[in-house]
């Protein structure tokens, strides 16, 4: 039942909207397959910190986004969690699936 799970957050510039805005996108790897989902949040290039993979500053636009992340984020902990007490093999497959 060993595996291995990371996320990530980041921009895909070549989506840029009319609006200079560009998609945030959530990177899952499991055990080195990768699966990429646009969430539906877009900000604005300069006000994205590469880094931390969240929105820089404290405005109510930053708050509201990181925010968003952060119950993303709980959420993929959660399904990993879920599968590891249910004993099911985590597999790139098995939580796609989920």
């Amino acid at each position: 039942m060993e595996h291995k799970i990371s996320q990530m957050f980041y921009l895909k510039n070549s989506r840029k909207t009319k609006q200079n805005l560009t998609p945030i996108y959530l990177r899952i790897t499991i055990n080195g397959k990768r699966l990429e989902e646009a969430i539906p949040r877009q900000v604005e290039p300069s006000e994205w910190s590469k880094i931390t993979g969240r929105m820089k500053g404290k405005s109510s636009s930053a708050e509201k986004i990181n925010t968003y992340l952060d119950a993303i984020r709980t959420r993929v902990f959660d399904l990993e969690r879920e599968m590891v007490f249910a004993r099911e093999s985590i597999t790139y497959e098995s939580f796609k699936n989920k």
